[in-house]
């Protein structure tokens, strides 16, 4: 567990015992240190934005919305804030359904890494927007495994070397 600089990896009660063990939090392990993203796969898991559990600093972090556990969903993935600018470097566009895992892809916009932010739509079947989420890319922030930003979570990770 971690308390600002400090991770706990034992404790004793004030009775004597030991501790019991606590899980290590999402992302304890940097994946950024093999190298910057050239591919990072997601599960897309439907939940809110309370799901959020990461590294990153939280002003680098954006997460609005809800998809509610919606069972097929349309996932769009750019380095643009609006999902609907002009000139945006898309890395993933389809639909996913609950629990299954889906790929952002410099190769998808002819590129070679991701840009320093990375902004994930979620929409239903119909186009409207369920969730909107935004997170650093660049690796001046950590990427943890199982790191989750709102409805994904990082299950997978290529380097650009």
């Amino acid at each position: 567990m971690t308390f600002g600089d400090f991770f706990l990896v034992e404790g004793f009660s004030s009775q004597g015992g030991l501790l019991c063990p606590v899980d290590e939090p999402a992302g304890e392990d940097d994946l950024c240190e093999d190298g910057k993203p050239r591919a990072l796969t997601f599960q897309y898991t439907g939940e809110d934005c309370s799901a959020t559990s990461h590294n990153q600093d939280e002003d680098k972090v954006q997460c609005d919305g809800d998809p509610e556990f919606m069972n097929t969903v349309r996932i769009v993935a750019m380095d643009r804030a609006n999902p609907n600018q002009c000139g945006a470097k898309i890395w993933f566009v389809g639909e996913v359904s609950l629990n299954e895992a889906f790929e952002l892809n410099v190769g998808n916009a002819e590129e070679h890494k991701l840009r320093s932010q990375t902004f994930v739509f979620v929409f239903d079947l119909e186009g409207n927007l369920l969730q909107t989420v935004g997170f650093h890319t660049s690796c001046s922030q950590e990427l943890g495994q199982d790191d989750q930003f709102g409805s994904l979570q990082l299950i997978g990770f290529t380097a650009d070397h």
